[in-house]
């Protein structure tokens, strides 16, 4: 969403592109179809947020594009959560307004909710720099080393962790 709010529909279009390409893609451990919507997942809300956007045209320090950057994230939410909906109703067959409720229920109000921040690290990558990613990019690194972390302990000791958890389920 920084990338749309900074560049456009066209950057919104390359950075989700390029960016999620994955190594098992290249090693052909995907089928096609999976790397193409996969792809198509990311790129198609990205460059629609990225129109949304361009047609507030207004200066990124404005209240004005805060609005902007929210309605594009709502958009991008809503068709992200559309695509991801309709692929689970049909690979698991399920009704597709179920999934969707469900996920929309379970996440939507957060997802939306962080767009701002999206507003955020365009404007301070305006006013700071390139090297204020590493400001958002840090506390991002470290929650997910410390997830691996506590995967690579529940895969370690199975048997304690299902005692544990056992045990705070007879509670």
């Amino acid at each position: 969403m920084a990338v749309a709010v900074l560049g456009g529909p066209t950057a919104a279009a390359i950075v989700p592109l390029l960016g999620t390409f994955e190594l098992r893609e290249f090693r052909r451990e995907v089928p096609w179809w999976g790397v193409l919507y996969n792809h198509t997942f990311v790129v198609l809300p990205a460059v629609l947020a990225g129109v949304v956007l361009k047609s507030f045209g207004t200066e990124i320090s404005s209240p004005e594009m805060l609005v902007a950057v929210f309605v594009a994230g709502t958009l991008f939410f809503l068709v992200t959560e559309s695509l991801t909906a309709v692929a689970v109703a049909v690979r698991d067959d399920r009704p597709f307004l179920a999934v969707l409720e469900g996920d929309v229920r379970s996440y939507g109000l957060t997802m939306v909710g962080l767009t701002p921040i999206a507003w955020l690290m365009a404007l301070a990558y305006v006013f700071i720099g390139p090297l204020v990613a590493f400001v958002f990019a840090l506390p991002l690194y470290t929650t997910r080393a410390a997830i691996k972390a506590v995967v690579a302990i529940r895969n370690m000791f199975p048997q304690p962790v299902r005692a544990l958890a056992s045990a705070i389920d007879a509670r």
